[in-house]
């Protein structure tokens, strides 16, 4: 019984969110990093050229990112041999990292910090041209806020191991690696790095969008308000912020959001008060809208991932749908 319950109370929040949808054309662009030259350059075989299995991290310096707050919606590299990659499984993860680069910082999950976005989970496989940009084919958006360095992480089993990708020249240090690779690397806890001086990480191209952008903190103490900011929407449109335990990509009408339906969604949206504050509304004259997560403090809540992402509509539809942001409920 109390399942039925839950899953009526889950169609009946999709039914108000799904509303008849007109489609907007995002304004999307990209950032090549270091430069917009996929034939030139070093080519490697790291991670999709050798191995069946890797664990690859890649820090991007904010310097080479826009200073305001976007979503990143795919990932491209730049290939060095023609070929299809396909990994049985593959997980991409994205972050923000304050780390200067690998050196002192080889592990993991560290690195990663408390609640990573997941951008993708599953089954990879993507089509590779020689000298060309090839996009991996992402799920999900990462919000960035405009300011912190960039941490990527791909990780995957049964790999073909047949794409090599181009790298920047050693001076150009734009992107760092860190990296295991070989049976176990998938859970790998630390890796290998560069020297300080020198770099084979891929050249990249981000596909960005600075509209509908999800912000929250890394953390947020038991008992303690926490700011949820969607930024850069459509002024004086209707927003619709949720919050859940897990990263399931939902389909609605023309848009995804990667927030999975359990009981805290339910609540998040259907309910609110006194944990969840200012979830739906209008977004003010300049496009953003203030939530606020009160967590309950009770110890057994400590490390618990909390995700958060929103849409916004107007009376035609769905206008648009945010990233999905993490924070990490701390003492």
């Amino acid at each position: 019984m109390k399942n039925l319950v839950c899953a009526a109370c889950v169609a009946a929040v999709l039914l108000v969110l799904a509303m008849p949808t007109w489609v907007s054309v995002p304004a999307q662009t990209y950032v090549c990093i270091p430069d917009n030259l996929p034939a030139s350059g070093g080519s490697n075989v790291y991670p999709f050229g050798t191995n069946t299995e890797w664990r690859y991290q890649m820090r991007v310096d904010a310097a080479w990112l826009p200073t305001s707050p976007f979503r990143i919606l795919e990932v491209a590299i730049a290939a060095g041999r023609t070929g299809t990659f396909t990994a049985s499984q593959c997980q991409i993860r994205m972050a923000h990292t304050t780390i200067a680069n690998f050196q002192n910082d080889k592990v993991f999950a560290t690195n990663l910090g408390p609640c990573p976005t997941q951008v993708f989970n599953g089954p990879l496989s993507f089509p590779a041209t020689a000298s060309q940009w090839c996009n991996l084919g992402l799920s999900g958006s990462f919000g960035h806020d405009g300011t912190r360095n960039l941490l990527i992480e791909i990780r995957f089993q049964a790999g073909s191991g047949n794409v090599s990708v181009r790298s920047a020249t050693a001076s150009v240090l734009s992107v760092r690696r860190l990296w295991a690779s070989g049976a176990g690397a998938y859970t790998a806890t630390s890796g290998s790095v560069d020297s300080i001086t020198a770099t084979g990480a891929a050249k990249l191209l981000l596909t960005i969008d600075p509209a509908t952008v999800l912000l929250a903190p890394d953390t947020v103490s038991l008992g303690t308000k926490a700011a949820i900011r969607l930024v850069q929407a459509r002024p004086g449109e209707y927003y619709q912020m949720a919050a859940s335990l897990g990263q399931t990509p939902l389909s609605l009408p023309g848009y995804t959001i990667c927030l999975t339906p359990d009981n805290v969604f339910i609540y998040s949206v259907l309910y609110g008060a006194p944990i969840f504050h200012s979830y739906a509304g209008l977004t003010n004259a300049q496009g953003n809208a203030f939530g606020t997560f009160l967590p309950p403090n009770l110890p057994v809540l400590v490390g618990v991932c909390v995700y958060h992402a929103a849409v916004t509509y107007d009376n035609a539809g769905l206008t648009g749908a945010s990233n999905t942001a993490g924070l990490q409920l701390v003492p």
